[in-house]
């Protein structure tokens, strides 16, 4: 692989997971409590569930005990250790035979790059038929922007190219329905979800106020496709 893409991403991540990495500590997030219940339901009625870009496994985590699926990751960075089966792999290029998972799942990890169309048709292709495949992502608005002003402020030097491969796209929600689609995956969810201000979860008069719109304004996107 060019080292102007993949090569280049793993090095930011293998850098990202040296040590260890806690993003969320072991818990649900508070923004990832807007989806968990879908995802639990789907991986409870699952064989087989693999997630992109696993980490540290935390997701594989709180969802094993809602189910007897057994657990599979992939991650770009040779220092993830996800408590599953793990292969190093790029999202784009998955090495898994066809139809061979009831879910595949991705949070926060096509985004990075610029080919997610690619890695969602990656995920369909491993994807049973009849199974399910979920991604969440950025969604352009108001939190996505404030991120990449963060780092673009904390780290003047770096390019577009180099703030999406570390913060992520923003990415419109018809355009990740888009890629859906054309993987030949059938809708069953899609809504945005997350705070639509920065930090405005831990405020109890903005989560008030803007609570209700945030399944429209909020700053991430899920969406979940059935094979056919």
């Amino acid at each position: 692989m060019a080292r102007a893409s993949g090569v280049v991403e793993s090095e930011h991540w293998n850098e990202k997971y040296k040590g260890g990495y806690r993003a969320y500590g072991t818990t649900v997030s508070n923004d990832e409590k807007d989806f968990f219940p879908r995802l639990a339901r789907l991986a409870a009625q699952s064989r087989t569930v693999l997630e992109v870009g696993v980490g540290d496994g935390r997701m594989i985590n709180l969802l094993k005990p809602f189910g007897k699926a057994k657990f599979f990751g992939c991650d770009i960075s040779r220092n993830a250790r996800p408590a599953c089966e793990f292969r190093i792999a790029d999202a784009r290029k998955l090495p898994y035979p066809n139809n061979r998972f009831d879910l595949v799942y991705s949070l926060g990890t096509v985004e990075h790059f610029p080919e997610t169309d690619r890695a969602i048709t990656e995920q369909a292709r491993v994807c049973r038929r009849g199974g399910f495949v979920v991604c969440t992502v950025p969604h352009f608005g108001i939190n996505a922007t404030y991120r990449h002003l963060k780092c673009k402020v904390k780290n003047p030097e770096y390019t577009k190219r180099k703030i999406h491969e570390i913060v992520g796209r923003q990415i419109h929600k018809h355009e990740i329905e888009r890629y859906f689609m054309r993987a030949g995956l059938v809708i069953t969810a899609s809504f945005a979800f997350g705070g639509i201000f920065p930090y405005d979860r831990t405020n109890p008069a903005f989560e008030r106020l803007f609570g209700p719109l945030r399944s429209q304004c909020g700053g991430f996107l899920y969406i979940e496709g059935r094979r056919e």
